[in-house]
C-alpha cells in the first residue's frame, strides 16, 4: 500500500498538512536551497507533526572517511574534496537547526550519534565512496587505482583482522516541528 511520487523537494507534490511526519535522511546536503526544502517539508505536515533529519556530522568527525577524501584530494585535485565533500556540508548541528529554525520549524530534540560503516574491504569502501560520486567519471583509470592503493594504507587503522573496514560514521538526528 505505498503510493511512490517523484518531486522536487522545493516544491512537495503534497497538500499542505497532509502527513503526519516527514523524515529526510541522508539527503538534505545535496538540496541547492535547504532552508526552502525543510521549509516545505514543514508545509506538507500536520501541525503538531514532526520532521525528522538525518544528515552526517561533519568531515574532521569522520576519521576514515576524512583518511579517504584526503586520499582522493591528494590524488585527483581539490575537486575531488568539493565532490566527495558534499556528503558531509550539513555537518553542523547549530547550523543544521538554525535552517530549521529560519524555515519555521521548531527544533524539539536533537542529538550526534555514532555508528560504523562496514565495508568488505577498503577497496570496497573506495568504490563505493568514490564510484558513488561524480568524481569517477573526471578521473582516469591511473589516478583512481592511486586512490585505491593510497586509500589501503590510509584505511588500515580501520581495517578489522578479516580484513573488512569498520568506518566510524557521526551523524545528526534532529526532530522538529511547524511553529505555524
Amino acid at each position: 500500500g505505498i503510493d511512490w511520487r517523484q518531486g522536487d523537494v522545493a516544491a512537495l507534490p503534497f497538500d499542505d498538512g497532509a502527513f503526519d511526519t516527514v523524515v529526510c535522511q541522508m539527503a538534505l546536503m545535496f538540496f541547492p536551497d535547504r532552508v526552502r526544502a525543510l521549509a516545505e517539508m514543514g508545509r506538507v505536515v500536520r501541525p503538531g507533526g514532526t520532521v525528522g533529519l538525518c544528515v552526517p556530522a561533519a568531515l574532521d568527525d569522520q576519521p576514515a572517511y576524512r583518511a579517504l577524501v584526503e586520499v582522493a584530494e591528494r590524488h585527483a585535485g581539490p575537486e575531488a574534496l568539493s565532490l566527495l565533500g558534499t556528503y558531509w556540508a550539513c555537518g553542523d548541528l547549530a547550523e543544521l537547526q538554525g535552517w530549521c529554525e529560519a524555515a519555521g520549524l521548531a527544533v524539539t530534540a536533537a542529538a550526534t550519534l555514532e555508528g560504523t560503516a562496514r565495508f568488505p574491504s577498503a577497496d570496497a569502501m573506495v568504490a563505493t565512496e568514490v564510484e558513488g560520486s561524480p568524481l569517477i567519471e573526471r578521473i582516469s583509470d591511473e589516478v583512481y587505482a592511486a586512490i585505491r592503493d593510497d586509500a589501503r594504507t590510509a584505511l588500515a587503522p580501520f581495517v578489522t583482522g578479516g580484513g573488512a573496514v569498520e568506518a566510524p560514521l557521526v551523524g545528526h538526528l534532529v526532530a522538529a516541528t511547524p511553529t505555524d
